[in-house]
């Protein structure tokens, strides 16, 4: 966002964000696992949305175990969001060409490496638990 009003070229223009790689969450979920010391289990089709409705006193419970800052669950994840996006029976591609011709540049990284850095710093801010 910065870059785009920032950059005269990119002006009154919109662009597609996204990291510039293409990926597949079964490739992304054993690194996720891997910063809570867990192990991938196999697929399940569950709404996030319906499961998690009920678990607030379960996650004040686990932010007082482990001395996290004491959070609302829904202000931390939107499950309804993150249902629509792992529900998709279909690949998801995003275009940055667009972006780049004009001169970006940073959108050059993993989903993987970027979700393990967003998890790390969220345990480095006491939002979630670290995997001891």
């Amino acid at each position: 966002m910065v870059w785009s009003s920032t950059n005269k070229q990119a002006a009154n223009q919109a662009f597609n964000a996204s990291n510039g790689d293409v990926f597949r969450w079964k490739h992304v979920w054993p690194e996720i696992a891997k910063v809570f010391g867990l192990e991938v289990g196999e697929v399940q089709q569950i709404k996030l949305a319906k499961m998690m409705q009920d678990k607030q006193p379960l996650w004040q419970q686990i932010c007082h175990k482990y001395g996290l800052k004491q959070t609302s669950l829904d202000k931390l994840v939107d499950f309804s969001f993150a249902d629509m996006h792992f529900a998709m029976n279909y690949d998801y591609l995003v275009d940055v060409t667009k972006a780049r011709q004009l001169g970006f540049d940073a959108m050059n990284q993993r989903t993987q490496d970027m979700f393990v850095r967003q998890l790390r710093d969220l345990q480095n801010m006491k939002i979630i638990p670290k995997y001891q």
